[in-house]
């Protein structure tokens, strides 16, 4: 159910895209249009935050609740996912103005390299051959990908422009960085929270960051408060608040909760094939030469990691039969 769940995430953010390229061609403010996705987000999970009910302790629910969110102990750390999420969100937006959607999607599977590495940094998880021979082949496709993926024309008009590629990856690498540390982080705050509740909480944070940017940039700009007044910015605003936003975050902290952030980001790894898939499809262009061959060098380099987070696995639960076996034992006795 977890791996069906975001699968169906990944073929959201494909869509997501397509959309966003085409919401900045329409003359979105990437700045207004970040505040009014995270903001809208934010106010759809707090809503959605009532109708949970909470497990007790020994289950897989919420053990502390809104009041304990904002408390001092724990609100400082979702300030900091907050953050990470505006380097999120403004990364993609900002990369998908400059670059085609294709190119974004296909970087996305960099995220579970990021996130493996920060893993092993903060003790999360540890380092083995497949994880070092997943880095290393998932780091050889994203240069590939840099290099030779040349983009397609008529799917960004911009794209033909070197010096616009070039001002468009370091936005890509920050948002796939913001991404993988969120995810990590947010494994720890998941041990007391419910998904949900943990999602709004840190979107509240993001809320304001973003909120200030765009006040900063747009001041009393109506033209760019109301996204230049096309239709095509408004669809893709609707489509960001409740899929990209509330639902695949929500699906995405939930499996951060039940499996862990290298397992859960892998699927990014899905993105590609999607917005291969939906490239065909819709516009009637496959992937170049160089994002294919990019592609499957990060793909392979993904699953040297998942063989790795099974391996990891497979060792707790061995490790975890001699203390089931006592406690069935004294409780036999």
């Amino acid at each position: 159910m977890v791996y069906a769940a975001t699968t169906f995430s990944m073929l959201l953010y494909a869509i997501w895209a397509f959309m966003a390229k085409a919401a900045m061609e329409a003359g979105a403010s990437p700045i207004v249009f970040t505040f009014y996705r995270i903001a809208g987000g934010t106010v759809l999970l707090f809503c959605s935050v009532f109708f949970i009910r909470g497990d007790g302790p020994n289950g897989h629910g919420a053990t502390k609740g809104l009041a304990d969110a904002f408390g001092r102990e724990d609100f400082p750390k979702f300030c900091f996912l907050g953050l990470l999420m505006v380097l999120n969100i403004f990364g993609f937006i900002f990369a998908a103005s400059r670059l085609p959607a294709m190119t974004c999607s296909i970087f996305q599977p960099v995220m579970p390299v990021i996130a493996m590495l920060l893993s092993v940094m903060w003790g999360v998880e540890e380092l083995t051959r497949h994880r070092v021979g997943g880095v290393l082949c998932s780091m050889l496709g994203a240069m590939v990908i840099v290099l030779l993926g040349a983009p397609h024309q008529n799917l960004d008009k911009n794209a033909g422009s070197m010096a616009s590629g070039l001002q468009g990856f370091p936005f890509i690498i920050m948002n796939v960085r913001g991404s993988a540390a969120y995810f990590v982080s947010l494994k720890g705050v998941l041990r007391f929270y419910h998904p949900t509740v943990a999602t709004a909480m840190s979107y509240l944070p993001a809320a304001v960051f973003s909120g200030l940017a765009a006040l900063t940039v747009a001041g009393f700009d109506e033209d760019m408060w109301a996204l230049g007044h096309s239709k095509t910015c408004y669809i893709a605003i609707v489509y960001a608040i409740f899929c990209t936003t509330a639902l695949n975050y929500s699906i995405l902290a939930w499996a951060t909760k039940e499996t862990s952030p290298t397992t859960t980001t892998v699927f990014t790894t899905l993105q590609p094939l999607f917005g291969a898939c939906i490239a065909y499809l819709v516009f009637g262009h496959s992937l170049s030469a160089g994002q294919t061959i990019g592609g499957c060098f990060i793909v392979i380099g993904l699953l040297l990691n998942v063989k790795a987070q099974i391996d990891n696995e497979s060792d707790e639960s061995k490790a975890l039969l001699p203390e089931k076996a006592r406690l069935l034992a004294g409780a036999l006795s």
